[in-house]
């Protein structure tokens, strides 16, 4: 009991028949609106609307064996209506003086809102891939500007010219430019240039060279993301190939130029 009430994480003791419920404050919050009247009362009339979830694991530890749960949902309804929470936790045996079980142990985390991250992040990454899956998007960029390091997907790696492992390991920005073409090449840098000193957005189309000859057209797009100083630290982006769209446009403007076609 005195190491549980000095712990300053929220933990819990069931004791005897009953197991009768004893708690140090910063279990408190876990309460909710049970607070004034959990104190010596039976763990399972506190928790009944959990007690079909927790009673196995109840079970096991008063059978003299520990157990744990992480992220586990529970419905604690602490402020009286249903809720959905997620807990990791802990439950062990405690022994009287004569060695047998009397009691339970418990140490408790809420992670609702870790969980709840991780959800909204493999939300925003489903997304992401299906937006990438879709049209002519060929990967997405990372660039770690203060450390001059480009992290992409293994395609978009593949289209440069790079191998697939750099996608994942990395390479300077300048790696990433030796296949865009001459005519190109120094707009590009201009423009990229331009984002970084203004933490702005970017966007630029222009043109890769292909092992083969080919070429192909591609419109790179992204912002530049400042730290708290102001200064450019990553510049996150997506590619897209627009090598049809583009020849389309030329052909037009090459038909225009030579009286082909009228365009009203």
């Amino acid at each position: 009991m005195a190491m549980m009430l000095a712990c300053p994480s929220p933990m819990f003791l069931g004791w005897g028949p009953d197991l009768l419920c004893f708690y140090n404050d910063a279990y408190h919050p876990i309460l909710g609106y049970r607070v004034d009247t959990a104190l010596g009362r039976p763990f399972r009339e506190v928790w009944s609307e959990v007690w079909e979830d927790v009673e196995p694991m109840v079970s096991r530890a008063l059978s003299g064996k520990g157990c744990t749960a992480s992220d586990m949902l529970l419905d604690l309804r602490r402020n009286g209506v249903p809720e959905e929470s997620w807990w990791t936790f802990s439950y062990s045996p405690v022994f009287d003086d004569a060695g047998k079980v009397a009691g339970f142990l418990a140490v408790t985390r809420e992670t609702t809102a870790q969980v709840l991250a991780a959800r909204a992040s493999n939300e925003a990454e489903r997304r992401r891939e299906l937006a990438l899956s879709a049209g002519n998007s060929i990967g997405m960029w990372d660039w770690d500007v203060a450390a001059d390091r480009v992290t992409s997907t293994s395609r978009l790696a593949s289209l440069y010219g790079l191998h697939p492992d750099c996608a994942s390991d990395g390479v300077p920005f300048a790696e990433f430019l030796k296949q865009v073409h001459p005519h190109d090449r120094a707009r590009l840098q201009s423009e990229v240039a331009a984002a970084i000193e203004a933490c702005g957005s970017f966007q630029c189309n222009y043109r890769l060279l292909q092992a083969d000859g080919s070429v192909r057209w591609v419109s790179a797009q992204g912002r530049a993301i400042a730290d708290a100083t102001g200064r450019c630290v990553r510049f996150p982006g997506v590619t897209h190939d627009i090598t049809d769209l583009m020849g389309a446009e030329l052909a037009l403007e090459a038909a225009r130029e030579q009286g082909g076609i009228v365009v009203e």
